[in-house]
């Protein structure tokens, strides 16, 4: 197995270390191999990839924070989540979400962007930061009669401000008002 060996761009004593993504999870088999060089200074290794840690039960490829070689802070950019996990009791690994949600789940999920401030004074302090450019007003509306359904989400969304808000409406139910099926298609 061929290992990988990452050279640091130092700044101010940090050394600071990176590895892209790749399409479809490529990365992770080449992550599996990565090697730092020793060091007594703070390192950062900066990766856009799915931690093991992090993915719950989605079916992707991923690597375990245990399996890359160690850093005292490991950021992280991939999944739009916000994740703050210690590795080995005091390094952090960090997924700080996206600066703005991008689907219709994430607003709902997340409800703003975010990114971290991370501050070392003989420790690791980590402080998310909230960017909220909007409010979000989420309607979760049931319909069973087509015929008044517009009527209805109108009434739902009046009840609630939305002046300058981003708008999330969600509409489920089963129909039994309103269908083709009441259509008597004789006298078509």
């Amino acid at each position: 197995i061929k290992k990988i060996s990452l050279h640091p761009r130092i700044y101010n004593g940090f050394e600071i270390y990176g590895y892209p993504g790749k399409k479809s999870g490529l990365e992770v088999k080449d992550l599996k191999n990565l090697t730092l060089p020793e060091s007594s200074n703070f390192r950062i290794l900066m990766l856009h990839t799915s931690v093991t840690e992090a993915i719950g039960t989605l079916p992707i490829e991923s690597v375990s924070l245990e399996e890359l070689p160690k850093a005292e802070y490991y950021a992280l950019s991939h999944l739009h989540i916000n994740f703050d996990y210690k590795v080995r009791d005091r390094d952090h690994a960090v997924y700080s979400g996206p600066i703005f949600p991008n689907s219709f789940q994430e607003l709902e999920d997340l409800q703003m962007g975010s990114f971290y401030i991370i501050e070392i004074e003989g420790y690791v302090e980590v402080k998310k930061q909230e960017i909220k450019l909007k409010e979000i007003a989420t309607f979760k509306i049931e319909l069973t009669n087509a015929l008044t359904g517009t009527q209805q989400i109108i009434a739902e969304i009046e009840k609630k401000d939305i002046k300058d808000k981003i708008v999330l409406l969600r509409i489920h139910g089963i129909l039994e008002q309103g269908t083709n099926a009441d259509i008597d298609w004789k006298k078509i």
